[in-house]
């Protein structure tokens, strides 16, 4: 692996990092909103369970369970999403049909090339499940966070690690491409003074973030139902 591929790989694992500290929380609570099935339960029971009752500095470290597996999750995630996204869309361009490539204009063909590479490493992310299952059942389950790591571990085997990939792919892979090919329009839109730029990368990331959300949303919610 290259010098800049390594580059990636460590500054998208350092940003993931970040992420995880800013947004643990938030997280949480988007699990346990779509793991309720009861509409008549008040949403701070919802949102902090047991510490519902207790005091506001309690209820927020209620929001922070399964960190040491989403810290693993995220760095190793983001690490690889945008550090081999690269590598693929230059495999990509290499290898798409002429035929194609040629009757597209040549910002589009960026973007298709964008959105492609990114559905393909969208799809290998699966890999990554029983890390993503492990965070979340410790997120939305008290019963998960009194058994303790190990016993859930003996408990639901690999394979029930991986309960729920097929729609773990069915929110990836559009979600992924919409990801990185909202991020390309944009940067087309922007051009490529403004898209180098801070406020470019932060423009570009904000639509391809935004639109892979309204995409995999409701995938997402079917999937943490089934991992839990």
């Amino acid at each position: 692996m290259s010098l800049v591929a390594l580059s990636r790989v460590a500054a998208s694992s350092f940003a993931g990092l970040g992420e995880i500290y800013a947004f643990h929380p938030f997280d949480t609570i988007v699990k346990r909103l779509q793991n309720n099935r009861d509409p008549n339960k008040p949403l701070s029971r919802v949102v902090f369970g047991s510490a519902a009752d207790k005091g506001l500095w309690t209820k927020y470290m209620s929001l922070f369970p399964g960190m040491g597996f989403a810290v693993a999750y995220k760095v190793v995630q983001r690490g690889y999403k945008f550090g081999v996204q690269p590598i693929v869309r230059d495999l990509v361009s290499k290898t798409m049909p002429s035929a194609i490539t040629m009757k597209l204009p040549p910002r589009w063909n960026r973007i298709v090339i964008e959105s492609i590479a990114g559905s393909l490493v969208g799809a290998g992310e699966v890999a990554l499940l029983p890390l993503d299952a492990l965070k979340i059942k410790h997120q939305a389950s008290a019963d998960a966070n009194k058994k303790g790591t190990a016993a859930l571990i003996k408990d639901e085997g690999i394979r029930g690690l991986y309960r729920g990939i097929g729609w773990t792919l069915a929110r990836n892979i559009p979600g992924s491409l919409s990801l990185f090919g909202a991020s390309a329009v944009a940067k087309e839109i922007m051009g490529p003074s403004m898209s180098r730029t801070f406020v470019g990368h932060a423009i570009s990331s904000l639509a391809g973030s935004v639109a892979s959300i309204v995409v995999s949303s409701p995938m997402d919610t079917i999937k943490t139902r089934a991992q839990l």
